[in-house]
Parts: C-alpha cells; structure tokens; sequence
C-alpha cells in the first residue's frame, strides 16, 4: 500500500508576528487567565518589555483574572506587542487558525473552535430539502505536526434563512451558535441582546424535534477522497496573510508510521477447523463453530404476531430458506419445529401488546420452563422503512422495551422483525444476519478468530444517556474467542462502581478459570482520569494480585478528522487492520472495514477508529506489548454476531453500549436478574 493523509502542509511566512490582546471580550478572541497564558506570551515575546500589564475591568487584576488575545486586530484589544512563533508551539497553532479566520471568513460562513476541529467553514449547497432552512457541507479544518487536515463535518448543516423570532416552535434554549455579520457563527454567550434577532444554527435537538432529518450519506472512500480534493482547491485559491498551503497535494503517510496487524487476526475459524477471512463464504461454506446440544434438541419456536398470513410466511423461510438462504437448521444449526400454537400470541392492537404479553407469559410460565423457547415479534414497524429486525429500536419505543424485558424476565431471548418486511425481494439477504443473531442468543458461537485463546481478562463499557440520567453497560469476556461471561449495567453516578465491577469479574475469572489473568484489558468509552486509575490499582493491590492493566480509549464518534487512502487501489480504504501511528505509544487510528487484501474488489466502507492508550506502571510498553493491544481491538471487531459484515468498533464496546441502552430504557431502569440476560448476548 502507499498512503496518504486527508492533510497539507501548512507554513509560516514569517516568524515574527504582532500579538494584539486587551480585557474586554471579543467572539473571535482567545480567552485565558493571567496566571496560565500571560507568562508565554512575555517568554516569546521580542520587545525588551519584558512585563504583562492590562487595563482591568475591575479595580486590579491578579493571576487569575482574564484576558483576551488575538493575532487579528478586533475591537476592544488595545495593547500589541510582537512575538516570536518558533518559541512556542501553542501560540504558532492559534496564530494559524486566527489566520485560517481572516482568510476564509471573506467568503464562507465561519466558525472558531469545537470538538471536531480548530475551525469550520460552511459551502452552501444547491438545493436545501427543508423549506426555511439553507443547506451547507460543514468543512473542519484542524492543525496538528505542521499540517493542515481537511475534512468533512456533514453534509446537511442546517442555518435558518430568517431570524429566530419567525420560527414560533423553536426557542432560544434550544440553540447553540447564532450568524453574526452573515459570517460568523458563534456560541449564544457572547450574545448580550435579544437572540430572535439572529439567524442560527440548527442543533441536532432541533432537527429532531422539527423532523429536519435525513438519512446519514454513507461513506465511499473514492468519493470522499474526490470531495476534500475539491475543498482543497477552494483553500488554495485563498489569498492567505501570513501563512502558506501547500499546492503539492496531501500528505503521503510515510511507512514507518503505520504497519498491520498479524493476518492470523483475519482469519477466523469455523465449524470443523475450516477457516476463512470472510464470515459470510465460512458461514456459507463450513457452517458455524459451535451449537450447544441443547439448541439442536430442545429448541422450541414462540411467534407473537398479528397477520397469520405473515408470521406462516416467515416460519416458511426460515424452516426451508428464501433464495440462497438454505433455512436455519442448514445454516446454523437450530431446529424449525412447528410452533405451539398455545404458547404463542396473536395480538390486535399493538399498543395493549404488552399488557396481553405479561399475562400470556403468566399463564403459561410452568410450560415455557420445560424447553428452549426464542420468541420471533412480529411488530407493525420500524425506525425506518428499510429496517428488517429491528433490535436497534429508538429510546422512546417503550412497547419495544417492555415487550423485550417481559421475554427475558422468563429467560427467553427475542428477535424483532417488521411485518411488511417480509417476503420483499431483499428480505433473503438478512436472513443469515438474523439467523447468526438467533445461534448466538441461544448460546452458540458462529466464528471466532484462528489464533491461539489467550489469557487475559478483557473488559469492555459503553455509556447510554436517556433523559440526563447516564448509564453504563459492560461486558466480560475471559478469553478472545468471543463467548461472553457476564452482563452488567450500572449508573454512572457512582464513580466506585467501575473498580467495584473490575474488581468483582477479577475474582469470578479466578474461580472460574482457577488462576489469574495475564493482564486485564479495559475498553473504555471515555479517557480513563486519575481518580479511576488510583482506584482500580489499589483495589487490586489489596486483593494481593499484581496484575498489569491498560485502558483502551476507544473512541465512540468514529474518526474523521484523521484518514488515509491507498494510492494503490483507487483511492479506496486501506486493507483491514492497518495502523496508524500519531503518537507512539499513546494514540492510534485503527482501519476495521472488510477489504481484507490487495485484490480490488467491492468493499463496505468504513470510517476508521481512534484509540488512545494509558498502561498502567507495571507495563513497559513495548513495540510487541503496543502492538499486540491493538490487534486485541481489531480481534474484538471481528467477532460481531449480529451481521455478517465486520465493525469498525469492538464487540467489547458495541455489546456494554446496548447492554446500557437497554438499562436506560427498561421499567424501573434494570436489566432483569435471569441467567440469559447475565451471560448470552441477548442484545443481538
């Protein structure tokens, strides 16, 4: 593969440049304390003027009073002194952005700062869908190592094309940035006057709650490529003050920079030790690796339905298959015997489904104790119209919740699938992905990865918000073969809980597997902080055990402000499980997508993910200990049961991030205490 980098080289055109700062408060200017920034501007500073001074506001000012900075001349920064660039890197990145403002600003709508990049500008698009509404690509811009990285924040931005006061369903607590000057998009605080004479930017809240939402633009990598090229023209037709692009094109990656994972971590091994890189020819052609002697005898099929026409339909498909789908013994393993029509439930009205539900299961408890039923839910709709099971549902389908909670309170895992889905031309292709669901909530494994089963604790947590309330979900894995050990979901209010249930899974794999773990891996959704650090090695410290143990950070918003294209391959993706080193030893973009070769070929693509890494002190992070942490990652994304197609995210935080979005949203927010709900991933 030859690389490059959605990035340019970005120059300074002089080293020397004036510094204007003052206090009074401006939406373009840099806002510090005395105590923290004052002292670097003095030590880069060329005049022999060594001492900071400003007019306060108040009556003195001290360290810790504010002060505003900017290296354009706005309105209110009175004092200026000249400052050396080369002595210090934090002044020569806001310089570069200030410049990247002054630049931009005369023809897009711009905006300072954010979670994505150092600056955005806004291209309005041709049409807008949305009457009263102008549409506009959002382009992020973010300086890192002497580099300018270009890349695309949306493709719908939403800017109201009247002021706030003509829009009666929207009010000014709901909104984030306001359009000052036709130019400039900035946070409301800076704001002293009435909001609803601005126009504004639409918040995600807002394009929920007025229905100004379209379906995500799914990633090609080609077309990607092809549209930051275009941005890139845009920028270097910009006569720029002080700072130089470079017209050479992106960035190559040079090679030692990145590297790949072992192939081993691609090839995964099906029924029979047949192996394969791809999950849908070892399903295909070999089958799945384990199905417990249990499934095979005792399976019994439930059908909660409406249309008896549809749910015979359905039970057809998947007893004798559809197309090229050969039925779900042939394919899994799991036995298609006619249902009990007793046990299973006919339902007029969706909305009393639950209601009829809890009752029928009532009655019929003692019975559904005798054998291994798995519910098929027939339901009216989905999130969208294309959705064919739908397990994925939003946060406020309370029927969908209950209804999944009442079957897993009697042990028995579910699977959702919209009515008029059924029987539709594409139906057959999600039958294999439905059907691997099934085998893995029943307790089966359809692949795992070819490599030798290692001896690590690996632990992953994902996070669910609903209605201010944030909860955590995590699971346990004792091994890489992907068979789950435990289920847990908590509040995140109580910062103990995480070295509790660290601690707690610590102690049952030693009593399970009658030794300690090598290592304990943590995938975590956020950086890990000091205090959870402390915690977890003093927790383990009092239980006598030195065990070494690392924070994966992986990052829940897939990486866009860093990517790579293969020069050698048309500007695609590069080969699954390629690396990419920002920081050694620290922060990594790892590419999990399904090209898995040289071969050019159709691919599904997929952003990359951003991992950072924090070991603990018992870790020297070696080239081969680093290395082997990440390739851990990109195991655990190979390893998805719920499709055939490979993730960019590990299991390990796909499986805690729905195990804490079905806590949020179950009654009384729990999980219910059954033996599925604890150790199968009834979530698929």
């Amino acid at each position: 593969m030859k690389l490059v980098k959605n990035s340019i080289q970005i120059a300074l055109n002089s080293d020397i440049v004036p510094i204007y700062y003052g206090s009074i408060n401006h939406y373009l200017a840099n806002k510090r304390t005395i105590e923290k920034f004052a002292k670097r501007i003095v030590e880069a500073s060329t005049t022999p003027e060594k001492k900071f001074e400003i007019d306060s506001t108040t009556e003195s000012h001290n360290d810790s009073t504010d002060f505003y900075f900017s290296f354009i001349p706005l309105k209110g920064l009175e004092y200026e002194r000249q400052v050396d660039l080369n002595k210090d890197k934090i002044l020569k990145k806001l310089f570069i952005v200030d410049m990247l403002i002054k630049g931009i600003a005369d023809k897009y709508i711009i905006r300072k700062g954010g979670y994505e990049a150092d600056v955005s500008f806004f291209i309005q698009n041709e049409n807008t869908p949305f009457e009263n509404w102008l549409s506009y690509k959002q382009i992020n811009l973010k300086y890192f190592h002497n580099e300018l990285y270009i890349a695309f924040g949306s493709y719908q931005s939403l800017i109201s094309e009247k002021q706030l006061s003509e829009y009666s369903q929207i009010d000014s607590d709901s909104i984030s940035y306001i359009l000052i000057d036709e130019r400039y998009l900035v946070n409301k605080k800076f704001i002293n006057d009435d909001l609803k004479n601005y126009r504004f930017l639409a918040t995600n809240s807002i394009k929920i709650e007025n229905k100004l939402t379209l379906t995500p633009k799914p990633l090609n990598y080609r077309e990607y490529f092809k549209n930051i090229n275009d941005v890139l023209k845009l920028l270097l037709e910009i006569q720029f003050e002080g700072i130089t692009l470079s017209s050479s094109g992106f960035e190559e990656l040079q090679q030692k920079y990145f590297f790949q994972v072992e192939r081993n971590y691609s090839v995964m091994l099906f029924k029979d030790s047949h192996t394969n890189v791809n999950a849908s020819n070892g399903m295909k052609f070999s089958g799945p690796l384990f199905v417990p002697e249990d499934v095979t005898e005792e399976t019994e099929f439930l059908f909660i339905y409406s249309s008896p026409d549809k749910a015979n339909e359905l039970f057809r498909y998947l007893r004798d298959g559809l197309s090229f789908f050969p039925g779900l013994e042939r394919y899994v393993g799991i036995p298609v015997r006619t249902p009990n029509k007793d046990l299973s439930l006919r339902y007029d009205n969706y909305n009393e489904l639950p209601h009829r539900l809890e009752k029928h299961l009532e009655q019929n408890s003692e019975q559904l104790k005798l054998k291994k039923y798995v519910a098929i839910v027939i339901i009216p709709k989905g999130k969208t119209d294309i959705e064919f099971f739908v397990d994925e549902p939003e946060d406020n389908d309370k029927i969908y919740y209950r209804i999944k909670e009442l079957l897993l309170q009697k042990n028995i895992p579910s699977q959702f699938i919209v009515e008029s889905n059924i029987g539709i031309k594409s139906f057959h292709f999600f039958l294999p992905n439905i059907a691997i669901a099934l085998l893995a909530k029943l307790g089966g494994i359809p692949w795992r990865l070819n490599k030798d089963v290692t001896n690590d604790l690996i632990i992953g947590f994902g996070e669910k918000k609903v209605n201010e309330n944030m909860y955590l979900g995590n699971t346990v894995f004792f091994d890489n073969t992907g068979n789950i050990k435990e289920n847990y979901y908590f509040n995140a209010d109580n910062p103990s809980q995480l070295a509790n249930n660290i601690i707690s899974s610590l102690l049952n794999y030693k009593k399970q597997i009658n030794e300690i773990p090598k290592r304990i891996i943590i995938h975590y959704y956020k950086a890990p902080n000091q205090k959870e650090f402390k915690e977890i090695s003093k927790a383990i410290k009092e239980l006598n055990f030195d065990i070494p143990f690392v924070f994966v950070e992986i990052n829940d918003s897939k990486a866009k402000d860093l990517i790579a294209f293969d020069l050698t391959n048309e500007y695609s993706m590069p080969i699954s499980g390629t690396c990419w080193e920002i920081r050694k030893g620290q922060e990594y973009i790892l590419f999990n997508n399904t090209r898995y070769g040289n071969d050019a070929g159709k691919y599904k693509d997929e952003y990359p993910v951003k991992i950072k890494l924090y070991f603990s002190k018992m870790i020297n992070p070696t080239t081969e200990i680093i290395n082997e942490t990440l390739a851990q990652v990109y195991e655990f994304s190979r390893i998805y049961w719920k499709s055939l197609r490979q993730q960019c995210k590990p299991v390990t935080i796909i499986y805690s991030d729905l195990v804490a979005k079905y806590a949020a949203n179950f009654k009384d927010n729990k999980v219910p205490d059954s033996d599925i709900a604890k150790k199968i991933p009834w979530y698929l």
